[in-house]
């Protein structure tokens, strides 16, 4: 938001600058496998809005289209309901942005971002699917970016 006053001078909103050096502090105090509790929660919490009745399931694994590669790269599965293209644009690559309610005691929208993000040099990539349509994203933190 932009406010003007009478002599139309500008105030320009808060922005964050060197996010790189932000991404390696907070990752500096995550525990060593914080990224497995963080990605399996997100998998938890997908699951809001689903039947009761519905099979609910998160799995970690290899992904088998690096291990075709020859690369063995860790993936964590759900059958939760999924994001849209723009739920997708919204959440992945925005620092503290989350489709989930925010706030003390909630979620901060930066878990998953702050402790793998920084461990994966080949980026995140996401994959998700709603009402069968599929959407791709991919999260890279670069250690050089401002």
């Amino acid at each position: 938001m932009t406010t003007s006053t009478s002599k139309t001078r500008r105030i320009s909103p808060m922005k964050a600058g060197n996010i790189s050096w932000g991404i390696q502090r907070y990752h500096m105090d995550c525990a060593p496998l914080q990224y497995v509790r963080e990605l399996t929660q997100n998998g938890i919490e997908s699951f809001k809005g689903m039947d009761e009745i519905q099979k609910k399931t998160v799995e970690w694994g290899i992904d088998p289209i690096w291990k075709e590669k020859g690369i063995n790269k860790l993936c964590v599965i759900d059958n939760g309901v999924g994001m849209t293209g723009r739920d997708v644009s919204d959440y992945i690559n925005t620092i503290w942005a989350s489709g989930k309610d925010m706030g003390a005691g909630k979620n901060f929208g930066i878990g998953a971002k702050i402790a793998a993000a920084p461990l994966n040099p080949l980026g995140m990539e996401y994959w998700t699917w709603k009402d069968g349509v599929g959407y791709y994203s991919k999260l890279i933190y670069d250690e050089n970016a401002d």
